[in-house]
């Protein structure tokens, strides 16, 4: 309630009672602010100039509660500027207000033009609407003349243009805390409400409320000059100074100017044009190769375009692949980007978050977004499908298998991409947009992977630095990673003894099951992460021994194993399974899939949720497995012709460039809806159908970004280690016909479902 006075009060001030407030900074301590001015008045410019860096010091020294950090650095030349446009918004209001002129003109408002894109007190309070971040756009293009402001001054001559700087602060209270003094109002104390009736707001989030909010300041204002005033504005409002939330200021403030492009910013654009140099001059290049009917050098038209877009959009069917994995991984990804959107969103301001708490966390249509999370574990568990079939296969037609050249094709073809990403990450991102938040949100992982990017190289940072991933989503790559590194010990056992090493996989993968339910059970862990949030440690910790952890998120995997062998067993693709007994595994792999998705709604639920720790344990141990299982009939059924109908929509030809260009479209997808997300500007009203939209638009722009991306990078260093690897060999190429003419290609017959990938 104190926080909705000071907002009631403040944030619909007129520019007369902003300057008061300026004013008050006499408030600053026994009238030096009015004593500043006279002195700024008076002296001459150079003499005033000490004045105000002494007015500053003191400010920092007298005024700011909490100890300021040793990076604030010090007094600099935009401090003064700071101080001096203040002051030129203090005079030119004063003048109009004591002299009784009312004449209106840009001249009067332009200091209104400062106090208008502040956040001002919304409604829907009760509805979790306590998160403004006023107008952005308004603030960071003011840009006002000095020369039609009509100062007197003769000291404010020289000042630049007015620009403002958005920032956006947080005032976080403590609910239910005997030592916060609410104030009263006419000598009645007031006590703080509830925004959710019946619930006990200390128990659900022991930091109390958080209150969000945007101000607009003058550009020349250091992030922590605004700090210092703003929290000068609080204690003389009356709230405690020290509820400003303000950890990482330059995270949280922006103006309109783009930031000078340094060394690694200038290489990023220089690797970028090469990236679309070489990619049309391979074209070209090509094109003329086979205007003249003669075989292009492979290594200089590995980026063309044409073969490589060819290649993406080729819809033949090859009956020897496993066809159904085409439609399984394009609909896991797609999986994913639904939850990705929807979960994303809620780190945003939004009119109505309640109603996901109380109307979309208990619907049934939540339990399939929050289901997105076994998207990861369908991947895992194709890519071991995978990896077996093409092994035994290798196996069975040659007898061996080049462990060295396979690790290094897998090895080259991901970590190149991770590499990229993280370069642009720490370069052009702080270019790609803006937005009150999009700078938390783009630096947010910086440090991360300052400090710890030869991890996410190496593949390792789900045990190295768990809680500080560098590019968050790639922990996925070093679990599959470390389990391909692993494949070898299994696949060749696995070959040689058949089915008896089998038992020994269903070995591990009780194990693994074991192994994440106790640890749930003895942590206390819950089966949905989120809710969690409001206990860091206990999330961080889910993080690392569940989240991250190889050793627990390798069922599915293993379960991959099994059901590439199977499908290798079964290579002839003929049906050897009695219709009653495939009908019977069809029920049972549609039913695990549909029950373990539906029992996870019992765990999502914010406020309803009486699940036992037993019951999550056992929900984190065996739920991704029986999904993974599920999968593996799915799979063998559609290969062995029994998939019908089902084998008939995942083997359709729409999935396969959706399918082959995975990698990309994995690490687009979050990368890209973080920017679109967090370029936000105005809270967004929270509605399944508005995020489903959404949704829709994010599959197009995800589509178009993967596909720009397989084809100058993923590709191309696939065809380049193809290459490669075929120096040396005798093998004769294989012909395919390229607008009607025979033309010899090395590279281009194989599909990505071939690839140890």
């Amino acid at each position: 309630m104190k926080i909705l006075i000071f907002l009631l009060c403040a944030l619909t001030l007129t520019s007369a009672e902003f300057v008061e407030i300026l004013k008050n900074l006499q408030v600053l301590k026994e009238g030096k602010h009015e004593r500043l001015i006279q002195e700024l008045q008076t002296k001459k410019f150079e003499f005033t100039t000490d004045m105000f860096v002494n007015a500053v010091q003191t400010v920092r020294e007298n005024y700011l509660l909490a100890p300021r950090d040793d990076d604030d650095g010090p007094i600099t030349p935009d401090d003064i500027q700071c101080g001096l446009h203040l002051l030129a918004m203090i005079e030119v209001v004063l003048y109009h207000v004591n002299n009784n002129d009312s004449t209106i003109s840009l001249a009067t408002v332009w200091p209104l033009l400062m106090v208008d894109p502040w956040a001002k007190v919304q409604s829907g309070w009760l509805a979790g609407n306590i998160r403004n971040p006023g107008h952005f756009t308004q603030c960071i293009n003011i840009d006002f003349p000095v020369s039609q402001m009509n100062l007197t001054n003769p000291l404010l001559e020289d000042i630049s243009n007015l620009r403002g700087k958005h920032c956006t602060v947080g005032i976080r209270g403590r609910l239910n805390d005997s030592d916060f003094d609410w104030p009263g109002i006419g000598g009645i104390p007031i006590q703080p409400p509830s925004p959710l009736p019946g619930l006990d707001i200390g128990s659900i989030w022991p930091q109390g409320l958080f209150i969000d909010m945007g101000i607009c300041f003058p550009a020349p204002c250091s992030d922590y000059i605004v700090e210092v005033i703003f929290r000068l504005l609080l204690s003389y409002l009356g709230l405690e100074p020290t509820q400003l939330f303000t950890n990482n200021r330059d995270q949280f403030c922006s103006t309109s100017e783009t930031p000078p492009l340094s060394g690694l910013d200038i290489g990023a654009l220089v690797l970028i044009g090469l990236g679309f140099a070489g990619a049309i001059f391979a074209t070209i290049y090509e094109v003329i190769c086979i205007k003249m009917k003669i075989k292009p050098n492979e290594m200089s038209a590995a980026m063309s375009l044409l073969s490589n877009g060819r290649y993406l959009f080729n819809m033949r069917k090859n009956k020897e692949h496993i066809q159904c994995l085409h439609g399984l991984r394009a609909l896991s990804l797609i999986w994913l980007m639904l939850g990705y959107r929807f979960i994303l969103s809620m780190v945003l301001p939004l009119i109505n978050p309640l109603d996901f708490v109380l109307d979309f966390s208990s619907g049934f249509f939540s339990t399939i977004v929050f289901g997105s999370q076994f998207g990861v574990d369908i991947i895992l568990f194709l890519n071991a499908t995978l990896i077996t079939f093409l092994f035994m296969n290798k196996m069975d037609r040659t007898g061996r298998v080049r462990i060295w050249k396979m690790y290094l094709y897998r090895f080259m073809r991901v970590t190149p991409f991770i590499g990229i990403l993280i370069f642009f990450l720490m370069t052009l991102t702080k270019y790609s947009s803006e937005g009150p938040y999009y700078g938390f949100f783009t630096s947010a992982q910086i440090p991360a992977c300052e400090q710890y990017w030869w991890s996410a190289m190496l593949h390792v940072q789900n045990y190295v630095n768990p809680q500080d991933v560098c590019i968050l989503h790639t922990w996925m790559f070093s679990v599959d990673m470390q389990l391909f590194w692993f494949a070898p010990l299994l696949l060749y056992p696995l070959f040689f003894f058949g089915a008896w090493f089998l038992l020994f996989i269903c070995l591990v993968v009780i194990l693994s099951i074991g192994c994440a339910s106790t640890v749930a059970y003895f942590y206390g862990f819950q089966a949905f992460f989120l809710n969690m949030l409001l206990d860091t440690d206990k999330l961080f910790e889910f993080i690392r021994m569940i989240f991250f952890a190889t050793h627990i998120r390798m069922g599915p995997w293993l379960i991959g194993v099994f059901c590439g062998y199977i499908c290798y067993r079964c290579k002839d693709g003929k049906s050897k399974i009695n219709w009653f007994v495939a009908s019977l595994l069809w029920i049972l792999a549609i039913s695990g899939i549909i029950t373990v998705i539906l029992l996870l709604y019992p765990f999502h639920q914010v406020l309803d949720n009486n699940t036992s720790t037993l019951a999550n344990a056992m929900y984190i141990g065996f739920a991704r497995n029986i999904f993974a299982l599920s999968l593996a009939w799915i799979v063998i059924g559609c290969y062995t012709g029994s998939g019908y109908i089902i084998n008939w929509i995942l083997s359709l030809s729409i999935w396969m460039p959706f399918s082959r260009m995975g990698i990309s479209v994995y690490i687009v997808t979050l990368s890209a809806q973080m920017v679109i997300i967090a370029s936000q500007k105005t809270p967004l009203v929270f509605g399944s159908m508005e995020f489903l939209h959404a949704f829709d638009g994010d599959i197009i722009l995800v589509f178009i970004f993967s596909s720009l991306t397989y084809l100058m990078i993923e590709r191309p260093i696939m065809r380049v280690m193809k290459y490669l690897f075929s120096i040396g060999t005798t093998k004769q190429p294989e012909k395919e016909e390229i607008n009607g003419t025979p033309h010899e290609v090395t590279f281009n017959r194989v599909k990505p479902s071939q690839s140890f990938y």
